[in-house]
């Protein structure tokens, strides 16, 4: 391994009310600003409420090297938040933390994701005191939950990565740099979602060649990069990269990587050894080496096989307040997720292709693959004239059709709760609560847009994609199509489904909602809705054919008309009986056309040609 760093001495924590409630306060700083805030005091909780009338301050949360944060509530919203303050005694500092204040403010409120804490307001009172309202983040910290438990269990460490990575791609595309990721800012809620706080030592990449050009090295010596120690040096996202190298170590083994160390494997036994290379390749010590954005780090992040996919934004359930606090203090363990007792049965390749497709596509055929506008890709499937969308339909998808068609339900940016816990929270995941005529919309827009014809997929189309196409009587209706394979999977035929097959009733769903019942032993991570892709693809390339959301068919279920056709199961379908978890490959489920449901979204297809005409159902609404 080519690390070698010479070690630094522990950054001092600062002092803390509460362990449950953490917001990573900056402590960098040279000597003179330590000795400063050591005399500082902070103003009391009526203080800050008499400089901010706009804010009901109900207590003071913590101090650190850049200011104190109060809990309060944003009285013309009724938003909880929590408010930072400058110390006013280093407004005039020579390291100008003013202006970094200000900029930390204008950084973050520059930046909209689900894993980086929102700025609401920022300001600055008539006394001159400096503030911003942020996210209230009740819950915890990486770096508490390492202090509760020593280190985090490796499925857990790769979620929590790859949502910091999630949100410095979101940051750098910014341009933006954190230059302090370290597990004290890394929160996770009350829900399990990851959040990455305090870009207040980041740097808007202003200067003529586009670059930062660090002065002085700001941040936690054990997680910043070497390259940020040198006066003058260009520091650029690798920077983040390292840090989250550093942080992925330390909660991989229980130990800041310091001096000459061993990789994790050399430290935990059985870690796979493939965690090696990346924390490696992160924290090389030329930057050079290093992975060039934190998206690469994420696909290798993903790349590794851990029960449950782990590395998407898995999430929990909002708690009473007394049980936060108590799962708190206890480090969270109820986040730790099941190791499996086979590594080896990890589903970490496309699924094997199995006797239920006669053939694959020809190389003529895999050429007329295509990615379009909004990046949905689109692969043959031999014994129809379609291309599928190897993934459901996003929420980013649909995003792009809502933005140019004012008027349209909008029940499906907010969508609600399953049993208090989010569905489709993030624009990866699939959009739900379409009922068939915002789906048929969506595809008419699309079709306009690219001079394409794209629809819904017929039941049939469906069962060709999932490999049983061929034995099922396209002739028959839907509800009398399939009786022959109720055996059959997504995945193949084994039951219970290997770890990783897909994103069904599992353990998880009963842990955090208490729903009965789920397929015994499965844990695939996600309560609800998972980001598309999270999954292996099946042999023709095509994800999610079992779980996450039902995907709505164009065709009527029966000779009544009163339904339409919902195929491939959904996040919340699970039984021990094979028979019954309704996740076989040809189970249809009835759906009246109208329904908006979270457990229901769309895949759409494509046609080679432009000459047939979407099947018509255009009488459902």
């Amino acid at each position: 391994m080519e690390n070698g760093r010479k070690g630094h001495e522990d950054d001092a924590e600062a002092p803390r009310l509460s362990p449950s409630i953490m917001h990573g306060l900056l402590r960098a700083g040279t000597s003179g600003t330590t000795r400063a805030l050591r005399n500082w005091e902070p103003p009391t909780v009526e203080m800050i409420q008499r400089a901010l009338p706009q804010y009901e301050i109900s207590a003071f949360i913590a101090r650190g090297g850049m200011g104190a944060v109060y809990k309060g509530v944003q009285t013309s919203l009724g938003r909880t938040v929590a408010v930072k303050i400058l110390p006013q005694d280093i407004v005039d500092d020579e390291l100008d933390y003013a202006g970094r204040f200000k900029r930390e403010a204008r950084s973050m409120a520059a930046l909209s994701h689900p894993n980086i804490v929102a700025v609401h307001e920022a300001g600055e009172t008539a006394e001159g005191l400096l503030y911003f309202a942020m996210d209230f983040i009740d819950g915890t910290d990486v770096a508490q939950m390492m202090a509760k438990r020593g280190r985090l269990p490796p499925a857990e460490a790769l979620r929590i990565t790859a949502d910091v990575c999630a949100a410095l791609e979101c940051a750098h595309a910014h341009g933006i740099i954190h230059r302090d990721i370290k597990p004290s800012n890394v929160l996770i809620n009350e829900q399990g979602v990851v959040k990455v706080a305090d870009f207040g030592l980041a740097k808007i990449i202003e200067t003529d060649d586009g670059q930062t050009h660090s002065v002085v090295a700001v941040g936690t010596p054990d997680f910043l990069a070497p390259e940020a120690h040198l006066p003058g040096i260009v520091l650029d996202q690798r920077a983040d990269i390292y840090s989250a190298g550093v942080m992925l170590y330390e909660m991989l083994t229980g130990k800041v990587p310091r001096g000459r160390f061993d990789p994790p494997s050399g430290e935990v036994a059985g870690l796979d050894a493939r965690l090696d290379a990346i924390t490696d390749k992160a924290m090389r010590t030329d930057r050079e080496k290093r992975y060039a954005s934190a998206a690469q780090m994420r696909a290798a992040l993903a790349n590794v096989a851990v029960p449950a996919r782990l590395w998407s934004r898995a999430r929990r359930p909002r708690l009473a307040t007394a049980a936060t606090v108590v799962l708190a203090l206890a480090g969270a363990a109820f986040w730790t997720t099941r190791a499996p007792k086979n590594k080896d049965a990890v589903i970490s390749r496309p699924l094997a292709r199995g006797p239920y497709w006669s053939r694959m596509p020809t190389k003529d055929e895999k050429k007329l693959a295509f990615t379009n506008t909004l990046g949905m890709k689109f692969v043959p499937v031999p014994g129809t004239d379609v291309l599928f969308c190897v993934h459901e339909t996003r929420k980013v998808d649909y995003a792009a059709y809502a933005a140019e068609n004012p008027g349209i339900d909008m029940g499906w940016d907010e969508p609600k709760p399953y049993k208090n816990v989010p569905v489709s929270d993030a624009s990866d995941h699939p959009v739900v609560q379409v009922s068939l005529h915002d789906a048929q919309g969506f595809c008419a827009w699309l079709s306009k847009k690219e001079g394409r014809m794209y629809r819904l997929p017929t039941d049939h189309e469906w069962s060709c994609a999932a490999g049983i196409g061929e034995g099922e009587d396209e002739q028959a209706l839907p509800v009398d199509r399939g009786g022959q394979f109720t055996r059959v999977f997504a995945w193949g035929t084994e039951w219970p489904p290997p770890l990783g097959a897909g994103n069904i009733g599992d353990e998880t769903l009963k842990r955090i909602t208490g729903q009965e019942p789920v397929i015994t032993g499965y844990d695939d991570g996600f309560a609800t809705t998972a980001p598309v892709m999270s999954f292996p693809p099946n042999a023709l390339g095509i994800h999610d054919m079992a779980g996450n959301v039902w995907e709505v068919c164009s065709d009527w279920f029966d000779s009544q008309h009163k339904y339409v056709v919902g195929r491939g199961s959904s996040f919340d379908n699970g039984n021990p009986d094979a028979q019954s978890a309704y996740v076989a490959a040809s189970v249809r489920n009835p759906r009246p056309p109208e329904l908006r449901n979270v457990n229901s979204g769309i895949r759409i297809v494509a046609e080679k040609t432009l000459a047939r005409n979407a099947p018509p159902v255009s009488n459902a609404r």
